[in-house]
């Protein structure tokens, strides 16, 4: 079977500079063969460009990457590219999907975990979102879609820094991190995007580096509470956020985060003690049928009994699937759990999780 193709799923609310970044995609001499999916052509300005699909309105640009818009089910046009792939011959090295202004990136997220057509022929990278700084502050407050875009994100680029002053852009960064403290941050003004800021970043799916990278910015993020000092993700400076320090692990540590005022809120559940395959498969499901439209995403690595390999979990709302991870061999064996969601009731999560481990 053919390797296969990686999405990104770029979001933002309305203003925030999604069109600008897809038209550098799309007409810039990059060496990408990108199949770009829009919500319409507006600004894109590819008229005069060679049409491969009349019906599905898919275009090839001057650089080789397609543009289409998305009329129909999200899976039919991922369909449709398959099919100008073999019928024309055109390599389609990746796909980036815009999601509109106003738009919940759950659904399409849960669209590939759902379909077994496009898990057998794509695999989501990530979700990058596009956070304006000169609005954030304001669209938080008054429109639900800004708060859970951010919260939904792998990683997240502000745009406009430029345009407001440093108390202002230290504030968005703030607010941001409080929704959503493990994505990655990017100032777009203090360093242009580039195609390798967005594409092969392998975040969507969990993996040992990535949690252990998510588990180091739980602490992080404690500690920055405690200090009161702010920090973009990428450097902290604070003795008590050595990267090379070594944490010993006692039964069930617990990584608090305060809710956003939008209610989103964001933790960490780690455990020692290995796991009876059939109890966390329970607890998992019910997690799902309680909570399951409060759940953003949910991703971990468990360590199960009697099982010598990581599996691997990752959710969006009420999907959810599990992998075989690596093998767990020399390292050390323990269950990480990241929650990402609105008004999640973190301790009855957390007693609820000691319950079940009890059981084994």
């Amino acid at each position: 079977m053919s390797q296969k193709i990686p999405v990104t799923i770029v979001s933002g609310f309305l203003g925030a500079g999604k069109t600008t970044l897809i038209n550098r995609i799309l007409k810039e001499e990059h060496g990408e063969q990108i199949a770009v999916i829009i919500n319409e052509f507006g600004e894109m300005g590819v008229d005069h460009q060679f049409v491969l699909d009349v019906e599905e309105e898919i275009y090839q640009m001057d650089n080789g990457c397609l543009c289409c818009t998305l009329r129909t089910d999200i899976a039919d046009m991922l369909k449709s590219i398959l099919m100008v792939r073999e019928q024309n011959g055109i390599r389609v090295d990746r796909v980036l999907i815009e999601t509109t202004g106003l738009a919940d990136p759950a659904p399409l997220a849960q669209t590939f975990i759902n379909l077994p057509f496009l898990n057998d022929n794509f695999i989501v990278d990530a979700v990058v979102t596009i956070v304006d700084a000169k609005n954030f502050l304001y669209q938080a407050r008054h429109q639900v879609e800004v708060a859970k875009q951010v919260g939904f994100a792998d990683k997240i680029l502000i745009s406009k820094h430029s345009l407001v002053e440093e108390p202002v852009y230290h504030k968005v960064v703030q607010e941001v991190r409080s929704i959503n403290p493990f994505a990655a941050i990017q100032d777009m003004d203090a360093k242009p995007v580039t195609l390798k800021d967005i594409f092969d970043l392998q975040l969507f799916y969990a993996s040992e580096e990535k949690i252990l990278q998510m588990e180091e910015a739980s602490r992080e993020e404690e500690g920055c509470q405690h200090c009161g000092h702010h920090h973009d993700g990428e450097n902290c400076n604070h003795d008590h956020h050595n990267k090379e320090h070594h944490h010993h692990h006692e039964h069930d540590h617990d990584h608090h985060h305060h809710s956003h005022h939008s209610g989103i809120n964001s933790f960490v559940i780690e455990s020692d003690q290995a796991l009876k395959l059939e109890d966390i498969n329970v607890w998992l499901n019910e997690l799902i049928y309680i909570y399951g439209p409060e759940l953003y995403r949910y991703k971990g690595i468990l360590n199960v009994q009697n099982v010598d390999y990581q599996l691997i979990f990752q959710g969006v709302q009420m999907s959810f699937d599990i992998s075989r991870g690596r093998d767990w061999k020399d390292s050390e064996r323990k269950s990480t759990l990241v929650f990402i969601g609105k008004n999640l009731p973190e301790e009855t999560l957390r007693e609820s999780f000691a319950a079940c481990i009890s059981q084994g």
